[in-house]
């Protein structure tokens, strides 16, 4: 394995039901990206998105609550010296609750909790264990949310030696730019 892997943390695409596709721009930075590994979060809705992503890279996907596909609802896995842990989210009430998604975290013993569900792009380090949301990678908005509640985002990750994990966050602002936001953590 090389000294550095690269991972993509995908989610919430509901494609085709709220979405069409993931935008153009976002697929363009992943494959820029070339990652080995991509995450996916769940709320795929669509065996196409899982079969695109797979095109590109090894694809773990876990089952959102609005999947009928045949997926798991937890994945565990190192990649070098980090143990991840992937899971949709919506088993923490309400959505993206910090403080259940350390417990998570602790339950699995992962130093990363990979989690989706509330469409709400982050990545922070609370109790011991960095906390990575991809947000929605189509942009969709919860019910009742304004338009610009959500803009569609991913997480490009490199886990390196020295158990270390960069998380840089790609949001996209409108159709002519993007926002990068990188963070570093070590373990």
């Amino acid at each position: 394995m090389p000294e550095t892997a690269r991972i993509a943390a995908i989610g919430d695409t509901h494609i085709p039901g709220r979405a069409k596709a993931v935008p153009l721009k976002l697929m363009r930075a992943l494959r820029d990206f070339s990652p080995e590994r991509i995450l996916l979060t769940g709320d795929l809705t669509s065996l196409s998105v899982l079969r695109e992503m797979e095109a590109i890279a090894h694809t773990d996907a876990v089952l959102g609550e609005r999947d009928f596909l045949e997926l798991p609802e937890q994945a565990i896995f190192r990649i070098g010296g980090v143990k991840f842990a992937l899971i949709h989210g919506n088993q923490v009430r309400p959505a993206g609750n910090v403080s259940e998604l350390e417990n998570l975290a602790r339950f699995f013993e992962a130093d990363v909790l990979v989690s989706g569900h509330s469409h709400s792009v982050s990545a922070s380090k609370g109790a011991g264990a960095l906390l990575i949301n991809p947000g929605s990678a189509t942009g969709v908005r919860l019910p009742g949310e304004p338009e610009y509640a959500c803009n569609p985002s991913m997480i490009l990750l490199e886990a390196g030696a020295g158990r270390t994990v960069t998380a840089r966050i790609v949001e996209l602002a409108g159709a002519s730019r993007h926002i990068e936001r990188t963070f570093f953590f070590r373990f």
